[in-house]
């Protein structure tokens, strides 16, 4: 899947505008934003593109005085394994000494509880993300041993990984992005999970994939598709299973509980980082 790089324009640039519109863009199908040197950049994948109503966004945001502009072009495919060497950013720290997500190119560093090797090539999933450190920190508190797990939206498949480590017997990792499959087995390979880890191409349409049911669901994505999806992920769930998603922002948690709880889950855990919100809810029925 193909995505649009949005850089906006934003005048006078402001703290509360970098924090607003990429909420607001959220609603509209926006997956991640970064903020460099001043500069907001957003992504979407290009089918959810829809001009209209990030316009109808920026002209109500409630923000007087400030102007929003901004322009659109494909993403580029680019080699991130080759940018992280360029800006000498090869390891990523989760937890106080938890886990360490490192290039493929440095060493395991035994100081961490778990390693996992990286050779990211596309934009999202190296572990920076506050959605993606949630995740792994509460993984690493599962015992998934002889377990069964699904990873929605694998990305680099950090996470089908993560649960390997902790036990997990075999892991079913779906991405709608063939860079993201690509990159996935990549990435399983290194850390050594061909036999456990299978990946699919695809979106939630596909589910289920076959008749085994998950003990953990993960799915780190927008607020919009785990609303659209969720009754889909509950399918492939055992009873007693855990459901954990993450991907939103604070304010979107209290809709996505009350969609769970429609599905028969109840919520366990929660975790909130920078605005950013991870939920876990057990199955009951």
């Amino acid at each position: 899947m193909k995505y649009f790089e949005v850089t906006f324009s934003i005048e006078p640039d402001n703290e509360l505008a970098h924090d607003l519109l990429p909420s607001l863009a959220g609603e509209i199908g926006f997956e991640s934003f970064t903020d460099e040197d001043g500069c907001l950049k957003g992504y979407i994948q290009q089918d959810f593109w829809n001009e209209e109503a990030l316009n109808e966004i920026i002209e109500n945001i409630p923000l007087p005085g400030t102007t929003i502009t901004f322009t659109c072009e494909e993403a580029e495919y680019r080699d991130w394994n080759e940018e992280w060497e360029k800006q000498n950013f090869n390891r990523v720290e989760i937890g106080e000494n938890l886990c360490l997500i490192h290039s493929s190119e440095i060493e395991d560093d035994d100081s961490f509880c778990y390693n996992i090797s990286l050779n990211p090539k596309m934009a999202f999933g190296t572990g920076t993300h506050e959605t993606t450190s949630m995740l792994v920190e509460y993984i690493a508190s599962l015992d998934m041993r002889n377990k069964n797990a699904f990873d929605m939206g694998c990305g680099t498949s950090i996470l089908s990984i993560m649960a390997c480590l902790r036990g997990a017997d075999k892991v079913q990792a779906v991405d709608i992005d063939e860079w993201s499959v690509e990159n996935s087995r990549e990435n399983i390979s290194i850390n050594g999970f061909d036999k456990h880890i299978e990946v699919f191409l695809g979106d939630a349409s596909i589910l289920p994939i076959n008749e085994q049911k998950a003990d953990l669901f993960m799915a780190n994505i927008n607020r919009n598709i785990l609303l659209n999806d969720m009754d889909k992920y509950a399918k492939c769930i055992a009873s007693g299973g855990t459901l954990l998603i993450s991907g939103f922002y604070t304010e979107d948690a209290a809709v996505l509980i009350e969609k769970a709880a429609s599905l028969g889950f109840a919520q366990t855990s929660r975790n909130e980082r920078n605005n950013w919100c991870m939920l876990a809810f057990e199955k009951k029925q």
